[in-house]
């Protein structure tokens, strides 16, 4: 992901924190110090936020164990300042292991609440119901029982959020899981899940706007409703894709660049507009690419008379031909707009780039509406 650091390996699983993390747990400290110079304030609050995101990376590794067992890889969790999200390779077609997956990090905040409360139980912690006032107050003053508390409230309230109907919550998708197994269609089932996570988000947004007067809850609604929206957006695409083959959606009139060209050669190339991005190959093997970024870098530093082998990358992705398409699609979105290259037995025989794909899919739509 981009803008993230990696942070080691939970479980065998990549774990990456987003630039901004520090970020805001150094703001929130310095907010705390300017409001009461107490060094002991300061470390009791960074303290909590620390164990609120070890909370979400145990939540997101609950996902990512749960899909393990049916053999979806995931690729990293990420922490990001709004939370963390486990990227899973695929999501599984069988609705019920859907459902399991993505029960299973409501679940982990469920068991760690039962054992805290536990805890504070036989601890006598709990004391009175009146007790439970000390979570309204404001004084982030360390206190082990007022952290215990706060810590059973937080895994109740990620419970209760992460369990509305909307994507891309868990509840969007465990509503998802049960309308596939009413409908015996994901792509339907999605559509349907996406409504009403758009209807969720009108009323966070009203709520917000017009009861509350809160502009979080209204990002929240904003959030809901373009997650929903992409979330219905790349399940059609999917089930557009499902069972064209690559051949038919690749470009198969196109360019190639030898090693041994001068870039002033790809230049006139792309000043001519034949293509933006060049298989590079070595008699009728593939050897690399040559994009327009790869390009002017190497003009600025070599000149008009450099040559394609100097600035052509090597470590590129590259499609198979008898790939499926709906592969194809995840990693041409994986490489970030840049060209991927089709070969057979080494040799190109064609490139698939996003914008050839939307294009194909915009046709798709348009023959089907005709139809």
């Amino acid at each position: 992901m981009r803008w993230s650091w990696p942070f080691g390996r939970i479980a065998g699983i990549p774990l990456r924190i987003h630039v901004t993390f520090p970020l805001l747990v150094g703001w929130i400290a310095l907010m705390q110090w300017r409001a009461d110079n107490d060094p002991a304030a300061v470390a009791s609050l960074v303290l909590l936020i620390l164990l609120i995101f070890t909370i979400v990376v145990m939540h997101e590794l609950g996902h990512a164990l749960a899909a393990r067992r049916y053999g979806v890889v995931t690729r990293d969790i990420t922490l990001l300042p709004i939370g963390g999200v486990a990227r899973l390779e695929r999501i599984p077609k069988d609705p019920r292991q859907e459902l399991v997956i993505a029960l299973a990090g409501p679940a982990v905040n469920v068991v760690l609440a039962l054992l805290i409360g536990a805890l504070l139980l036989v601890t006598g912690g709990f004391g009175t119901l009146s007790d439970f006032s000390i979570l309204l107050e404001a004084d982030p003053a360390f206190d082990l029982r007022l952290l215990a508390f706060r810590l059973v409230a937080i895994n109740i309230w990620l419970v209760a959020f992460n369990m509305l109907p909307a994507f891309p919550m868990d509840g969007g998708r465990v509503l998802r899981a049960l309308l596939a197994m009413r409908y015996k269609d994901h792509t339907r089932a999605t559509m349907a899940a996406a409504r009403v996570g758009r209807v969720f988000a009108v009323l966070f947004g009203a709520v917000g706007l017009l009861v509350v007067n809160s502009p979080l809850l209204v990002l929240i609604a904003v959030f809901v409703w373009l997650s929903g929206t992409g979330e219905a957006a790349a399940v059609q695409t999917q089930a557009a894709l499902e069972g064209v083959t690559l051949e038919s959606v690749m470009i198969t009139e196109l360019r190639t660049l030898q090693p041994s060209d001068p870039l002033a050669h790809g230049a006139a190339l792309v000043i001519e507009g034949f293509q933006q991005d060049f298989p590079v190959v070595d008699g009728n093997r593939y050897v690399g690419m040559l994009g327009r970024a790869d390009l002017v870098r190497g003009l600025s530093e070599h000149g008009r008379d450099g040559l394609v082998e100097r600035v052509m990358r090597t470590d590129g992705p590259v499609l198979q031909h008898d790939a499926a398409a709906e592969h194809a699609l995840a990693l041409v979105t994986a490489a970030r707009g840049l060209a991927v290259p089709v070969l057979r037995e080494g040799r190109v025989v064609g490139m698939l780039t996003s914008e050839n794909v939307m294009e194909f899919l915009m046709l798709q739509r348009a023959l089907a509406t005709r139809s």
